[in-house]
């Protein structure tokens, strides 16, 4: 195993990470980082709490579909294989009708496969095993246990041979597809993590290792990851009998279409392109790009044309080359950006190039012949058998968008499909809790979908899908009636009824990439952050389903910061409704608007990014992190006007500040120095601080009207659990890392936290004799048949039993269309009846429990 050295160059950059940006850009930024945590302190835990209570309640529908691993056709085109890594299991998509029609569980994280025309090979990286599932039946045929980590798989050209690589053991296991057993273990075969990325605004994440090549005979492999020249591995034996030193090194190699040429490349600043003669494993053409040409590494193999005369390479400066190998030079290509993935059509006369622009170039002509833009692309596959496409940026979107490309000339959309459940809760990142204390509203931004939530019963209630578009977060109105919800990608606000969970309303947010909203406390209005080229905030009149966009105030730069995945320009509405106080960070003023006339009418100059504000419940104080100058401003309020009255230094990366009522003091989160420092506005200075245990950053301080602290801690060290700390004394095991974002409730009782990288919430709620840890999910799961259907749709569950249960369905917008009362529960079926053609999404209860939920497609 060897870390590159592009990995281990950006791991200080994770490491300390507190990147500012514009608000327009608050989707998050891509990074590559590797971590190394090695000691593991005891932290103290309380074992008796009699008042308390913690859930863990999970927020969407099942099956889910979550952190993807590679995805591969099968031989014929007509299956597409999606790993998922942390969910274990391989969705299984119908290209004709892009519905799940299998759901395989597989070992400990599932991160890469290879499928042919009988089998799909996939690498457990974690339980040390290769499943082999049969593509006849989508069964598991066999389990191949193998050295550890496995992390990378080929077949043979016959298909007869998968070759699984293994990360930590540094080997290679064959595996005979006729016997379904392994043949042969080829050791001192390097295998490392070739890139790793994430981003800012979750934990999701993608990897993909380095590969290797099979001779088109079977006869070697040959691999180039080990920085010492490419070794030719003999298939017979397993031994290392030829090395390549003129290639130093190349991580990934690709074999031209008529299997004569092996292709690599050198990434980097003194990149090389060499072809190489898979006869006899000469070197017989290199092309080095110019130093200011960097080429790029990607996830996938480099392109090459049929009989290998050219190579397609992904360079900096947006850009890309056609290296040809017959004149020793290369041509770019400059209107496509810098591909993250490429892959030869099945006929290898076209390359596939993914990244803004996922875009067909014709290898003959060396110019791009279709184009389609908008939706981000990391990776993805290309069928072998006829010209159709899968790709994705998993860190945007769980799922994939399919494209047929049946005529090269015009590359064609066709839909996008996650691959779990569409009503999944995906990277679940705020929450806000109605003001009668008895609803949770989380929101999920990878899947874009709101989870409804019952805090007096723990349990998910309905799941909302909002039209398609990312979202983060939502405020409830004063009678806990609606919910909205501005929707980024679409520049709209979304209204959901929590007593029906349907989408009753979408108006404009009045700018573009709308993000945060708040509330008037008298619930006529609300105002949402739009941070596009023009910083705005839409006044929005809520009215339930007549509510629509009242009026827009120009106001000052707004941003973010990705520490802890993201601290927004804040904006705090004056308990007495009259004012709001906008962190305008990036024109370092605090703006003071008059919601009486929708106007700025007061600036103060705020020097050092002023980020988070909190006011004090009497309305006299307000606390304003300086995110770079490690201070607060202290300001006070009176008569529709507010004061800067002097600013006080805190520890390093100010990040959260909250208001205790209890104590009249405000709580900032200091990331650096991970203590939570006290402020008394009164005294005009810092208290005794609460330092974190080691290995532990403090996130938040979770009041409610009473005090009750409730210090939200995440562990630095991987092997040690997260936790919320109640009082200073009552450590509560969290069931996965914790965003910032969180709420408690008006009257105290419940206080609710997100987890988005396992896609939960947190319930923290004061109940009598015992501490109670519960996972929940939907009990229930349906087969729903024919799909698509034309006439008739017959649901079955063997989950369900006993009594009668309620159907109701909801078209794409969010419009209820049907409700069926007293149906069988494990058997029934309904009529077509009047239902136009398209997608919808059922619901399914019992007694008024939600207990399954998924989607139809009618003809």
């Amino acid at each position: 195993m060897r870390l590159p050295t592009t990995i281990l160059a950006s791991l200080l950059l994770f490491a300390g990470s507190t990147a500012q940006i514009p608000l327009d850009q608050a989707e998050g930024d891509p990074f590559s980082f590797e971590t190394d945590r090695s000691h593991a302190p005891v932290l103290p835990k309380v074992a008796d709490q009699s008042r308390l209570e913690l859930q863990s309640l999970a927020a969407g529908d099942q099956p889910e579909g979550d952190y993807l691993g590679e995805v591969a056709f099968s031989g014929d085109g007509k299956w597409v294989l999606a790993t998922n890594r942390t969910t274990d299991n391989l969705t299984v998509f119908d290209w004709n009708t892009k519905a799940i029609v299998a759901d395989i569980p597989l070992g400990q994280q599932p991160v890469a496969l290879a499928a042919g025309d009988q089998y799909a090979v996939v690498a457990c990286y974690s339980s040390d095993e290769a499943y082999i599932v049969d593509l006849s039946d989508f069964s598991v045929a066999a389990v191949i246990p193998t050295a550890s980590q496995p992390a990378t798989v080929r077949l043979s050209r016959d298909q007869q041979l998968a070759f699984v690589g293994c990360d930590e053991a540094d080997l290679c296991e064959v595996i005979d597809l006729s016997t379904l057993t392994k043949s042969l273990s080829i050791p001192d075969f390097p295998v490392y993590l070739y890139k790793f990325s994430f981003i800012t605004n979750g934990p999701r994440n993608s990897v993909y290792w380095s590969g290797f090549a099979v001779a088109p005979d079977n006869s070697y492999l040959a691999n180039g990851a080990g920085g010492e020249g490419i070794v030719f591995y003999d298939l017979s034996d397993g031994q290392a009998f030829d090395t390549l030193l003129a290639v130093a090194d190349s991580p990934q190699l690709a074999v031209s279409g008529d299997g004569s040429k092996l292709i690599a490349v050198e990434y980097g600043s003194a990149g090389v392109v060499s072809q190489i003669d898979a006869a006899d494993r000469s070197l017989l053409a290199q092309v080095a790009l110019p130093a200011n040409l960097s080429i790029f590494s990607t996830y996938s193999e480099p392109a090459t044309n049929f009989d290998g005369s050219k190579a397609y390479v992904s360079l900096s400066g947006n850009q890309s080359a056609m290296v040809r190998f017959n004149t020793a030079d290369y041509s770019l290509l400059a209107s496509a950006g810098s591909p993250n993935w490429v892959a030869p059509s099945p006929d290898y006369q076209y390359v596939v190039h993914g990244g803004y622009y996922l875009s067909i170039v014709d290898f003959a002509t060396e110019t791009i012949v279709s184009q389609n833009a908008g939706r981000p692309i990391a990776w993805g596959a290309v069928s072998a058998a006829q010209n159709r496409l899968v790709a994705s940026d998993p860190l945007r979107y769980e799922g994939y968008h399919f494209y047929n490309y049946v005529n090269p000339n015009s590359l064609s959309y066709e839909t996008s499909k996650p691959t779990g459940s569409e009503l999944e809760a995906d990277n679940t990142y705020s929450v806000a809790i109605a003001p009668d204390g008895k609803t949770a509203v989380a929101i999920n931004s990878l899947s874009q979908t709101a989870s409804v939530v019952d805090l007096e019963q723990g349990e998910l209630k309905g799941i909302v899908p909002l039209q398609n578009s990312e979202a983060y977060f939502a405020a409830i109105t004063p009678d806990s009636r609606y919910a909205l919800v501005p929707l980024r990608t679409n520049n709209q606000v979304a209204v959901i009824d929590l007593q029906t969970f349907e989408l009753v309303q979408i108006t404009s947010s009045g700018g573009s990439n709308p993000d945060l909203i708040r509330m008037h406390p008298d619930g006529t209005r609300a105002y949402v952050l739009n941070a596009g080229s023009s910083d705005v905030i839409g006044v929005i009149a809520v009215d339930g389903a007549n509510s629509f966009l009242q009026q827009v105030i120009d106001v000052g730069n707004m941003g973010v910061s990705w520490t802890n995945f993201g601290l927004r320009s804040d904006l705090a509405i004056h308990p007495g409704g009259e004012l709001a106080l906008l962190a305008a960070s990036f024109d370092d003023e605090l703006q003071v608007i008059s919601l009486e006339s929708n106007t700025v009418v007061q600036t103060v100059d705020l020097p050092g990014f002023p980020l988070q504000i909190a006011i004090s419940d009497d309305g006299f104080w307000a606390v304003v992190t300086l995110k770079n100058a490690a201070a607060i401003a202290l300001l006070a309020i009176g008569n529709g006007t507010v004061t800067l009255e002097d600013t006080f230094p805190t520890g390093a990366n100010p990040t959260r500040v909250s208001y205790d009522p209890a104590t009249a003091r405000f709580a900032v989160c200091s990331n650096d120095e991970r203590r939570i420092e006290y402020f008394d506005p009164n005294e005009l200075q810092f208290g005794t601080p609460s330092d974190a245990p080691d290995d532990y950053t403090p996130l938040a301080a979770v009041y409610g009207p009473a005090g009750g602290e409730l210090q939200l801690l995440r562990s630095d060290n991987a092997d040690l659990p997260h936790y919320l700390l109640f009082e200073g004394a009552a450590y509560f095991e969290l069931p996965a890392l914790p965003i910032h974002y969180s709420d408690r409730s008006t009257d105290g009782r419940y206080a609710v936290f997100c987890h988005p990288g396992s896609d939960q919430i947190s319930v923290f709620s004061f109940v009598i004799e015992h501490l109670q840890t519960l996972s929940l999910q939907l009990p229930w799961t349906y087969t729903v048949s024919p799909m698509p259907f034309a006439e008739r749709v017959h649901f079955y569950s063997p989950d369900a039993s006993g009594d009668q249960v309620d159907l109701i369905l909801y078209d794409r917008s969010g419009k209820r269309v049907l409700k069926q009362d007293g149906l069988p529960a494990g058997n029934f079926s309904l009529p077509r009846a009047q239902l136009p053609a398209g997608s919808y999404f059922y619901q399914i209860h019992l007694h008024g429990r939600l207990m399954a939920v998924g989607q139809l497609i009618a003809q």
